[in-house]
């Protein structure tokens, strides 16, 4: 018998990827999805990644026009995780980049 996982949260993704995500933002971790969007929005454009960008689509889709629709926002959130799968290795090619 096959386990059923729970979905992915918005505050897990925000947890999982705050803290890179306000590096290259210069900014404080984001701690409410508003804050983590917005810093998401400068770090994408630092980083010119096109990934990220899409993320911040599918997070405002999330935020804006999904709240009560469980299966949707579940749907919005995986995709915000598979364009953040590389975030790590994203801000370490930044880090290079600006010598941190």
């Amino acid at each position: 018998m096959a386990t059923k996982t729970q979905p992915l949260t918005l505050d897990e993704l925000i947890a999982r990827h705050a803290d890179d995500i306000a590096y290259v933002a210069e900014k404080t971790p984001a701690t409410t999805a508003e804050d983590f969007i917005y810093q998401l929005t400068i770090a994408s454009g630092r980083l010119g990644d096109d990934d990220l960008t899409q993320a911040v689509a599918f997070l405002t889709t999330v935020t804006d026009a999904c709240e009560g629709e469980d299966a949707a926002q579940t749907v919005f959130l995986n995709e915000a995780a598979r364009c953040l799968h590389h975030v790590d290795e994203l801000v370490e090619e930044y880090r290079l980049m600006v010598g941190d």
